[in-house]
């Protein structure tokens, strides 16, 4: 009778437990199908439900942005946990602690500056299972109506100027009189100190004919119109009865003109010589080119990898993968399968055509991959980052924002163990982007993340670009500013290396201190897939 009434008990165990994953299983985690829009300076709350409404209070809830690194906002074990939570964030984010028994994980942010603006990921689960939802925010504000203020000039005419201040994004302005028929008019645009831009234009009138100009102001992001009139009269124009002013003014353009003729000349000067040393660095580092291929065990669930190793892509689809020790589950991040050893010398190149979002560095191999650290030094992790299509910056701490001529196609990373230095280029642009100094030798991995998807705008794969045995010749010929000097003679003094060689040495150092990743061989003999060649040409012609 004691083993019948056992027995039963375990039978409904069993079927209590197999009945919460068949529910578990059919919950979805709804977030907004639209962007929420908000004003700045205004609370806004970022949607976020558990479909059936089930309790959320015993589960983990965090929120990130894919713009700002750091933890947006964490609850944990029945409470808020902020100690990961950015310093940009302390006391603006709250959750509906009333609402959490309905499954409501909405997050309030409040008093909403720019720089919040971009996508939030919603995540909520506990120890068998997990939820995310994407949520987009769209910042924005609208300015001061336009004041106008007029000026003399000494060419007989006035200079009329419009202000407003605090509009983002940056609006549209324009002068025209009152029949609509717009003027010539120059524009200046200042950001202060919270990111909303303050603008000002300028016409010059020089008819002083009776007339009124409206100055007007048009946000498309808000769909909304400021502006101001000014009627103007003859007695703004005081003509100067001196005949010399026309020469005067003349030869005041002149000056100008060859002022800024001469400038030009020198800063093209200096550039080209700027250009000249980088194409010469890089053409030395190129001698220690290495074939690397990522590592799928180390990929983030949500990445795709082709089956050469040689493209990565985000994707809004998990895949099924075993979550282990040395596989990546918060930054949507995947590591090169080749141990770059210390003292060595080290270089590759990545293509990244349009994408608006990715990171590229080194990570330590004993480096935390589990969970939302921030990505600096001190973590073991050195690399740079593009996002919001415009913006770079420098994983050091605190972060250094970096300002390039122009988005780069093609990045060069170069690893010099012996100097021990990391450097970045922009090959398509022969330039520098930023250098990290090592403290101490270390064995890395290279590091790559290719953005969020972000329903598309950034599906573009980050491709390990070929470096086939004659493509520092190949791009010598196609990238150095001057014809006038040979890659012989730009190569003159340096040593080229033999990547096998280098391999040899690398089979022969010791992996004990390297717990995370087998030790993959740099794969220097191997024909490349045709994509892959296609990517080659790529990384050349850009």
């Amino acid at each position: 009778m004691e083993l019948s009434a056992s027995s039963g008990l375990w039978a409904f165990v069993f079927f209590c437990h197999i009945g919460i994953l068949v529910s578990s299983e059919s919950f979805t985690l709804k977030g907004s199908d639209s962007p929420v829009i908000a004003t700045v300076g205004t609370d806004v709350i970022l949607p976020c439900q558990l479909s059936p409404r089930t309790s959320a209070k015993q589960m983990e809830v965090r929120w990130h942005s894919s713009e700002i690194a750091g933890l947006t906002h964490h609850y944990e074990n029945g409470h808020d946990a902020l100690q990961k939570q950015n310093p940009h964030y302390q006391g603006r984010t709250e959750l509906f602690k009333e609402e959490l028994p309905n499954g409501n994980v909405s997050l309030l942010l409040k008093k909403v500056q720019v720089a919040d603006g971009g996508s939030y990921v919603c995540f909520i689960g506990n120890k068998s299972n997990y939820l995310e939802s994407l949520v987009e925010l769209k910042v924005g504000a609208v300015g001061t109506g336009p004041t106008i203020s007029v000026h003399r000039s000494q060419d007989q005419g006035v200079t009329l100027t419009c202000s407003s201040e605090g509009w983002y994004p940056e609006p549209a302005i324009m002068w025209a009189d009152r029949h609509g028929q717009r003027q010539n008019s120059t524009m200046l645009s200042v950001k202060d100190v919270q990111g909303l831009h303050n603008i000002q234009s300028h016409v010059d009138v020089k008819d002083n004919k009776s007339q009124v100009l409206v100055c007007r102001l048009q946000s498309n992001f808000w769909d909304q119109t400021r502006q101001s009139e000014l009627q103007l009269s003859s007695d703004l124009f005081p003509y100067d009865k001196h005949p010399y002013v026309v020469t005067t003014v003349i030869l005041c353009l002149l000056l100008v003109i060859f002022g800024v003729v001469t400038g030009f000349i020198f800063k093209t000067e200096r550039e080209s010589k700027g250009k000249l040393q980088i194409a010469k660095e890089l053409l030395k580092a190129r001698n220690s080119a290495v074939q690397i291929r990522v590592d799928p065990n180390t990929a983030h669930p949500n990445l795709h990898i082709s089956s050469d190793c040689l493209h990565v892509s985000h994707s809004d689809q998990k895949q099924e993968v075993t979550d282990t020790l040395e596989r990546f589950d918060g930054w949507a991040c995947v590591l090169g399968s080749e141990t770059l050893r210390a003292g060595k010398e080290y270089y590759w190149e990545v293509y990244v055509g349009n994408k608006t979002d990715w990171d590229l560095g080194v990570t330590d191999g004993k480096a935390n991959r589990k969970g939302w650290q921030d990505l600096k030094p001190e973590n073991g992790y050195w690399g740079i980052r593009f996002f919001n299509s415009t913006d770079y910056i420098a994983f050091e701490d605190p972060e250094v924002k970096l300002k390039l001529g122009k988005q780069p196609k093609v990045v060069g990373i170069h690893l010099d163990g012996k100097a021990q230095r990391l450097d970045f280029y922009d090959v398509s642009d022969m330039s520098h982007i930023y250098t990290f100094s090592l403290k101490f030798p270390l064995d890395v991995y290279p590091y790559f993340c290719p953005g969020l998807n972000k329903n598309g705008k950034n599906k573009d794969p980050l491709n390990l670009c070929f470096l086939s045995p004659d493509y520092s010749d190949l791009m010598s010929s196609t990238s150095i500013p001057s014809p006038h000097i040979s890659t012989s003679e730009l190569l003159e003094g340096t040593n080229r290396k033999d990547v096998a060689v280098e391999h040899s040495n690398l089979k022969n150092s010791d992996d004990a201190t390297l717990p995370f990743l087998h030790q993959a061989p740099f794969i220097q003999k191997q024909e490349p897939s045709p994509q892959s060649v296609n990517m080659h040409k790529l990384c050349i012609g850009s």
